[in-house]
C-alpha cells in the first residue's frame, strides 16, 4: 500500500509502477492509499513505526 510523501489533491492523477490511479479526495502526506476496496473495520498495520 503506497505512502504519499507530500500533501496530494483531489483529482491528481498517479502513475504506480504499471497503474494509473485518480485520486478520489486529497491525501494528506503520510497517510496511505488505497489500491483496492479495503472492508469496514479491517485493521491496517504501519510497518517501521514503534
Amino acid at each position: 500500500m503506497p505512502v504519499a510523501l507530500c500533501d496530494l489533491e483531489q483529482s491528481q492523477q498517479l502513475e504506480l509502477g504499471d497503474r494509473f490511479i485518480t485520486l478520489q479526495q486529497p491525501v494528506a502526506r503520510g497517510h496511505k492509499i488505497a489500491l483496492n476496496p479495503i472492508a469496514a473495520g479491517k485493521i491496517l498495520l504501519n510497518t517501521g513505526y514503534l
